[in-house]
């Protein structure tokens, strides 16, 4: 079973965050960081909406994600 993965807390806000995803076929394994700092390491559902969900934790962010593509991606 997966964790609660997104709260209503916004983190980082104003900061520029590295979101780094490594894509499966039914979940996601996400890391994100700002500065030097671990803000989330967790695994999401392997849909848009949940990554939605996440990235919506980081509003007025400057966001740069990079995931790992398989043969899927």
């Amino acid at each position: 079973m997966m964790r609660d993965y997104v709260k209503e807390k916004v983190l980082a806000r104003g900061k520029r965050v590295s979101i780094g995803i490594d894509v499966h076929k039914e979940s996601w394994q996400v890391t994100v960081s700002s500065e030097g700092e671990e803000l989330f390491n967790g695994r999401i559902p392997g849909d848009y909406l949940a990554l939605r969900k996440l990235l919506h934790r980081f509003v007025d962010c400057q966001i740069r994600v990079a995931y790992e593509a398989g043969p899927q991606g």
